[in-house]
């Protein structure tokens, strides 16, 4: 068996030394480098998939954020004249394995409170889950809108989501009292 094997091997290999190499003047396949420089825009961000189970009060929540490039919006250039792809976030908020809120975000849902750079040459950066502000009655999140490259610059916001009927509130923060920021009563009785 073992004498089989060896001699098919070798027969193998005899016959690849043996195969005629195509000529010189016929077509080859070749192969572009695919790590050329683009031409389209950068990408702001990569993309993030989260999610975060909270006991809060007497419920569990479940919430899930998905941070998507989306090239249906608009192009934003920066100071410095790159073009940027700009972000969708999906938020997904179940309690007790029921949904009770659900909704995409771009940056055009905080427009009216950002500041006039970060509306025009900002990209919507992302969302976070804010465990430590979060009660029973309210779950809040972080967002911001700022330029690609430049942590912790930008417009920063609050949302907060009223767990009993998944009204949102949002409200823009200034960098220094993020962390700090109490629930608006608004959200917390529905109004």
């Amino acid at each position: 068996m073992k004498h089989i094997f060896i001699l098919l091997a070798t027969a193998a290999i005899g016959l690849a030394a043996c195969h005629e190499k195509a000529p010189k003047n016929e077509e080859q396949p070749t192969f572009q480098n695919v790590t050329t420089t683009p031409n389209g825009p950068e990408h702001s961000a990569s993309p993030m998939q989260y999610a975060d189970t909270m006991q809060l009060g007497d419920h569990r929540y479940i919430v899930s954020l998905r941070r998507y490039e989306d090239s249906s919006l608009p192009i934003v250039r920066d100071e410095m004249g790159t073009d940027f792809y700009d972000n969708r976030v999906e938020i997904t908020i179940r309690k007790d394995g029921q949904e009770i809120f659900s909704r995409t975000f771009s940056k055009e849902d905080f427009a009216e409170k950002a500041s006039e750079t970060d509306r025009r040459m900002g990209v919507f950066l992302g969302m976070s889950i804010d465990q430590e502000h979060s009660t029973a009655s309210t779950i809040r999140l972080g967002a911001q809108v700022g330029q690609p490259g430049l942590e912790g610059e930008g417009s920063i916001f609050s949302l907060y989501i009223n767990t009993s009927n998944g009204a949102l509130s949002i409200e823009r923060r200034p960098a220094s009292d993020f962390q700090e920021a109490p629930a608006p009563s608004d959200v917390e009785s529905g109004d």
